[in-house]
């Protein structure tokens, strides 16, 4: 087999080790309800009725430069648990390809202990693995510096061959330089989750919540008819207040990397939010985030109107509390204005290849096999509670007869998927995601949704911490 090693770059790089958004959240540890039961590994392909995947002659298009008799071995760090996932592909990956065998060395570390020792790996030169996932808030450590600094292998011949199949916004979360180093997952699609049952009895039909003036309508009306919260906003994490202003069209910094936290579209939206929490319509998030127990208990058991959260949060509810199926249901988030988008996409775990592997050709083909193909998309969004980069998947999602997400959320999942993915802003992911990721979650929160403070002020202070920490890392 054709070998390809090269020699490791001076790369300079900080190695920052900091707290980040994590694609699962909270309790979890950065866990996400990704792969489900993998099954066996034949090849993926239509759904049947009992909801597996069955075989597709359709198979992704694999180039054979060599054969090699006995098994190459690919070497996968990652967080998250995608053991069965990855056992699925490399199957089917040998049974497609007979002459050119493969095992996929995987090795499953916590959060921050992955991430920080991938780092020390490439700054070293030494250890590293041929390939690994890196989760979006972490990003921003590994895209520093020039072309020859980053020590990911491009993957713009990928992203050519599928950017019409793949929704491209989720690509440039982990371009740099000039080239995109990583395809993601899933796009991590925000929207509601609603309690119909509750909201009906303050006659209240979710489906009439179009804007955010809606909410705060309706929010009043439930207030005072049953004494319970319409929302909850997390104080220890970013979703619920991200969520808000990116779909507001904010964020953290705009296109050019300048930190523009402080902006007054974010200041305008999170005094909106606060002045929810003064008027009794929202509650800080027991638990101190959507995505503690604590905080899935309490939507759960049918305590509040809504929560606003990215699509696989719904996982999550469904993994922690029991006897749930068919009483909550999604829509997409109500907007700021006529011409607003209806979602944002959030989260996310860059899959990639190292440069320091002397494989990195075979790597690409298995990232592809994996994670662009139809096949694959499909297979992943047959698992549960994710929605695949490929839109051309969910017509035939929508026809399981046995699909979870629908027997949980509504015969209407994937339609109300489809139609967020069709309105969301861009996000600005730079190389300093991750601090701004750590102010928001360990100041920002607390100090608008707990002690709430002046928003101007609390935007203001947190932005220029952010600069500062930018400026010492330019120094």
């Amino acid at each position: 087999m054709k070998q390809r090693f090269k020699k490791m770059l001076s790369i300079g790089l900080a190695i920052t080790i900091a707290g980040t958004l994590a694609v699962g959240c909270g309790s979890n540890t950065g866990q996400k309800e990704n792969t489900g039961n993998a099954g066996d590994a034949g090849s993926a392909g239509d759904i049947s009725d009992s909801g597996e995947v069955t075989e597709n002659t359709e198979s992704a298009a694999v180039t054979e430069e060599e054969s090699w008799d006995e098994p190459v071995t690919l070497t996968y760090w990652a967080f998250n648990n995608v053991e069965e996932a990855i056992r699925r592909f490399e199957g089917q990956w040998n049974e497609q390809n007979p002459d050119r065998p493969i095992v996929v060395d995987l090795q499953v570390y916590p959060f921050e202990d992955m991430h920080s020792k991938l780092l020390i790996a490439l700054n070293s030169g030494q250890g590293a693995p041929d390939m690994a996932e890196i989760e979006i808030g972490k990003i921003g450590n590994f895209l520093k510096g020039t072309e020859d600094e980053i020590m990911l292998e491009p993957i713009d011949d990928l992203v050519e061959k599928y950017k019409d199949e793949l929704l491209m916004s989720k690509f440039e979360n982990y371009a740099a330089a000039g080239h995109y180093y990583g395809v993601d997952g899933q796009v991590g699609a925000a929207v509601a989750y609603y309690n119909p049952e509750l909201l009906e009895s303050a006659g209240i039909d979710y489906h009439d919540i179009k804007t955010y003036e809606d909410v705060e309508n309706y929010g009043k009306i439930l207030k005072e008819k049953t004494g319970k919260p319409f929302i909850m906003w997390d104080v220890s994490d970013v979703w619920a207040l991200y969520t808000l202003i990116t779909q507001a069209g904010g964020d953290w910094f705009d296109a050019d990397g300048n930190v523009v936290m402080d902006s007054e579209i974010n200041i305008k939206t999170v005094t909106w939010m606060q002045n929810l929490l003064k008027e009794g319509i929202a509650i800080v998030a027991p638990g101190g985030a959507n995505c503690s127990e604590e905080g899935y208990a309490y939507f759960g058991g049918g305590n509040c109107g809504a929560v606003y959260h990215p699509l696989w949060w719904g996982g999550f509810l469904k993994q922690s509390v029991s006897d749930i199926q068919g009483k909550f249901r999604i829509s997409t988030l109500p907007m700021w204005s006529e011409d607003g988008y209806t979602s944002t996409g959030m989260g996310g775990t860059c899959h990639c290849v190292l440069k320091t592997s002397d494989k990195t050709e075979l790597a690409k083909e298995f990232l592809e096999f994996t994670y662009m193909t139809y096949e694959s998309n499909l297979y992943y969004g047959s698992q549960g509670m994710t929605d695949p980069l490929r839109p051309d998947v969910y017509e035939e999602l929508s026809k399981s007869e046995n699909s979870v997400p629908m027997e949980y959320y509504g015969e209407d999942f994937y339609d109300v998927v489809n139609r967020a993915l069709a309105s969301m802003p861009g996000l600005h992911i730079t190389s300093g995601y991750a601090q701004a990721t750590d102010i928001v979650k360990q100041t920002m929160c607390y100090r608008l949704f707990s002690e709430l403070e002046d928003p101007a002020t609390v935007m203001k202070e947190c932005a220029d911490e952010l600069r500062s920490v930018m400026a010492s890392q330019e120094e």
